[in-house]
């Protein structure tokens, strides 16, 4: 039997008919002719595949612990409410001020203030050593670096994952280094890896966190994995798709493609140096590495409603490539990167987002084909309760009317959806048929307002 629902989102009204009994079909008003029959099927535009379904990994959904310097303000203190409701998987423990120590040493007492955190809001921390400067302000050591491993394991801080470093690939660029190469990151890299194995087996490690150096032209990560790929866990990069003058509604929503040729660049390294099997984290990533005010008046800068709708698409895009972690940058900050206004405290669009999939995204991972102009469509199982979890992203500013369909092994299930204009609708079919629903709109983004449930 096939099931055929009308979802009327811009009405908030959800009708079915069953084709096994009468159903109300006029070509004036299909839910009020008693003598119509069904329509014909109308062409599918997207379908989805309950059959070999991937893992969603359990580490998936990240974010990076920052602001945490009190001369600029610490805006990620006070957040722990707002965060714990993401229900985040990791929340990483590093970035460029950790890694120089700078303008407030990265010691001890704020690596337990933030390890305290990652407890507080639910999250597994992932803490960065330091790559470049220790606490004190010295170059760093395989034995500074050991220092804070022991101290957190002294300590019985629980702490299991560990990175080495930050965006070494910029050192010389930021003129943190006069000098530095792909082979000098992989002899520090090796032995401080090496030494925390010695230590525990068990302990996982990420790197090399590069920034953006992993491209053909200017390429550090395939020399680094050559040397170095028997040295991690996970091989982890960061990626800040725009400069902020190209943060447009325009460019975000073509970069879900892009970066899916992207996470699959970096399986061809993994498999040219014979380690395919390594998983790939990207541990700091948003619409643009700037979000200094003056520079976020575009219509897709960090702190807009496209900059949320670009969380949807990545994600979708990272699941169905099965990354392992994707942590966006940041929490909180006096910039617009925050998820969470730094002044304020509001929620962001992004932060909106987020919470919406993280709270919501299944087990598994479903394939989904089909295509239509401006929209996209990821879908995810919650295998425990027998739910398809499905979102539609509307980038355009029509409403757009899209058939979509479900197979199960032999059963098909056709539905419609009416898409409102710009915008994030997800869907969960629950396990009677019943369907739930949120609606977040460029309209609600404008008020300020959390996604709609329906």
């Amino acid at each position: 039997m096939k099931l055929k629902l009308l979802f009327l989102i811009a009405a908030g009204l959800i009708a079915s008919c069953d084709s096994s009994s009468p159903t109300n079909n006029s070509s004036d008003d299909p839910l009020n002719d008693p003598l119509a029959t069904d329509p014909p099927v109308s062409t599918v535009d997207f379908t989805i595949e309950r059959e070999n379904s991937k893992p969603v990994s359990p580490f998936f959904f990240g974010q990076n612990y920052w602001s945490w310097v009190d001369e600029w303000g610490a805006q990620v203190q006070g957040t722990e409410e707002l965060v714990a409701d993401i229900q985040l998987n990791m929340l990483r423990i590093g970035g460029t001020e950790a890694d120089r120590s700078y303008p407030h040493p990265f010691d001890y007492d704020k690596v337990k203030e933030a390890i305290a955190y990652a407890r507080a809001v639910g999250a597994e921390p992932v803490l960065q050593l330091p790559g470049l400067y220790d606490m004190s302000g010295e170059p760093a050591t395989t034995e500074t670096a050991m220092e804070m491993v022991n101290y957190v394991r002294d300590h019985n801080l629980g702490v299991k994952y560990f990175s080495i470093g930050n965006e070494p690939d910029i050192y010389t660029d930021q003129g943190v280094k006069t000098s530095y190469t792909p082979q000098e990151l992989s002899i520090f890299f090796n032995a401080v890896s090496d030494s925390i194995k010695k230590i525990d087996p068990d302990y996982v490690i990420l790197g090399p966190d590069l920034a953006w150096k992993y491209y053909e032209n200017n390429n550090w990560l395939s020399p680094f994995l050559s040397q170095s790929a028997q040295k991690l866990d996970v091989v982890s990069i960061h990626r800040y798709p725009f400069d902020p003058d190209a943060a447009t509604k325009e460019n975000v929503m073509k970069d879900a493609e892009k970066f899916r040729s992207d996470i699959r660049m970096i399986k061809d390294y993994l498999s040219q140096v014979s380690h395919s099997e390594v998983p790939i984290a990207v541990t700091e990533t948003h619409v643009s590495y700037d979000g200094d005010p003056m520079n976020s008046n575009f219509s897709a800068s960090p702190q807009t409603f496209w900059a949320g709708l670009w969380v949807a698409d990545v994600v979708g895009v990272a699941l169905e490539e099965e990354v392992w972690n994707l942590s966006f940058w940041s929490i909180s900050e006096g910039w617009t990167l925050g998820f969470i206004d730094g002044e304020t405290k509001e929620p962001r669009p992004t932060y909106q987002v987020l919470k919406l999939l993280a709270n919501h995204v299944g087990d598994r991972v479903l394939t989904v084909s089909g295509t239509e102009t401006d929209v996209s469509v990821y879908a995810t199982e919650n295998t425990d309760e027998n739910a398809v979890i499905v979102w539609f992203l509307n980038k355009s500013n029509q409403e757009k009317e899209i058939s979509w369909k479900v197979k199960e092994s032999s059963l098909e299930q056709d539905y419609d959806i009416n898409l409102v204009p710009n915008s994030l609708t997800l869907l969960i079919r629950t396990t009677d048929g019943n369907m739930d629903q949120w609606i977040y709109s460029e309209e609600q983004s404008d008020k300020n307002s959390e996604p709609v449930f329906n």
